[in-house]
């Protein structure tokens, strides 16, 4: 919905995407001049994006999370964590692997389609909640 930190989401959501631009311009340059291991490419991408996670977790812009229901079910939390390293690896890999085999305009377009498909499958999926008309259309 659109509450009092909706401004914040927007603005993450566009440093999120001038991010991914940033990586595909650099998958590409970082090719160009003789390249770096796609596992490193990999492995420093998900540094830094555990850096920014730090600081954020650290920021007080959301209300604290109650760990009570986590600590009920640790076999479920231990199974959503390694698919969420799991997940978040192949994307970082498969993404830096498609930027620097497709110019920078075709990732972008395909990263940013993907995203809206799978974030809508994933909120009807995982949450049970429909798109508004108006958002799907565009």
């Amino acid at each position: 919905g659109h509450g009092g930190g909706s401004w914040l989401g927007f603005v993450l959501a566009l440093l999120s995407g001038t991010s991914y631009g940033l990586i595909f311009i650099c998958a590409r340059k970082i090719t160009a001049a003789g390249g770096a291991s796609d596992l490193l490419m990999t492995v420093s991408s998900l540094v830094q994006r555990c850096a920014v996670l730090w600081v954020l977790a650290a920021l007080p812009l959301a209300g604290r999370v109650d760990l009570a229901s986590a600590a009920a079910e640790p076999g479920a939390v231990a199974v959503a964590v390694v698919l969420g390293i799991v997940v978040t690896f192949l994307g970082t890999h498969l993404a830096n692997i498609g930027s620097k085999l497709c110019p920078a305009a075709i990732s972008a377009t395909v990263t940013t389609a993907t995203n809206m498909v799978v974030g809508y499958a994933a909120q009807l999926g995982i949450f049970g909640e429909q798109p508004h008309w108006i958002t799907v259309s565009g």
